[in-house]
């Protein structure tokens, strides 16, 4: 059985930052420790993150949990998120198969193949209800 592997994420405009934590990270992140944040985030996000925070306190908002198995390359990510829930109590009913690439090219041939209909979906905005 693969080892569990948690990772928190922020983004901006322009990227996407995921960082693997441990157990005892996300723990105190969950139960609301946001000074664990400050070695996690690199200094120019965690700078806009206190800049943003100013008129509220930063809260953990959703956990998303998955079974995830991917292949990756310097270049490109293929990955399939299976028993997507979140720690509310959702469940989405249905597997995620995903592909990103640094380069802009299309998908795999092999994957053109499987006839999928893309669609646009993030697990976090499912989440949260937005």
């Amino acid at each position: 059985m693969p080892a569990c592997q948690r990772s928190h994420s922020a983004c901006d405009n322009d990227t996407v930052t995921k960082i693997p934590i441990d157990a005892d990270t996300a723990i105190a992140i969950l139960a609301g420790n946001v000074a664990t944040l400050d070695v996690q985030f690199p200094a120019d996000l965690l700078a806009r993150l206190l800049e943003l925070a100013v008129a509220s306190p930063v809260l953990p908002v959703a956990c998303v949990q998955c079974h995830r198995y991917a292949v990756e390359d310097d270049q490109d990510r293929l990955t399939l998120d299976t028993e997507v829930r979140t720690d509310t109590g959702k469940t989405l009913p249905h597997a995620v198969l995903e592909f990103k690439s640094t380069r802009p090219v299309k998908p795999p041939d092999a994957l053109t193949a499987l006839h999928l209909r893309p669609i646009k979906l993030s697990k976090f905005l499912w989440a949260t209800e937005v």
